[in-house]
């Protein structure tokens, strides 16, 4: 029984590692095909600027180089390459709560009276046509 056990977690991770080599040789055909693909767009975008005549077939190498590398460098959220530091920002706007909280407060209770009696015209006007 447990010789059996055994036998198949063994056969059950050879299927699994299986598995992941079969993905692993898809993945691989995938990338194959679109790096040729992305060489044949390459080569039309170079053909298709020295064409119009806007660059010479070095510059136009240069330049589909130069957006390809761009394009593969991982950037975050701001638009920022990954690799470099990120700049962190801290507002120190230290007020009393006494002062700037209150004040906040009741900006924010008469805003929400104005959006409800905005909503409430909308409405009425809607009812109208």
């Amino acid at each position: 029984m447990l010789r059996d056990l055994a036998n198949l977690a063994q056969k059950t991770i050879d299927l699994g590692l299986g598995l992941v080599s079969l993905a692993a040789d898809k993945a691989m055909e995938q990338l194959n095909w679109l790096r040729q693909q992305s060489q044949g767009l390459r080569s039309e975008l170079v053909e298709e600027l020295v064409k119009r005549g806007q660059m010479s077939r070095e510059q136009a190498m240069t330049y589909v180089s130069n957006l390809v590398n761009q394009a593969a460098k991982p950037t975050d959220t701001n638009g920022e390459s990954a690799s470099s530091p990120r700049t962190i920002r801290i507002d120190d706007d230290e007020e009393s709560p006494e002062k700037g909280g209150a004040i906040e407060l009741t900006e924010a209770a008469d805003l929400r009276q104005q959006i409800l009696r905005l909503q409430a015209e909308l409405e009425r006007l809607r009812k109208q046509t």
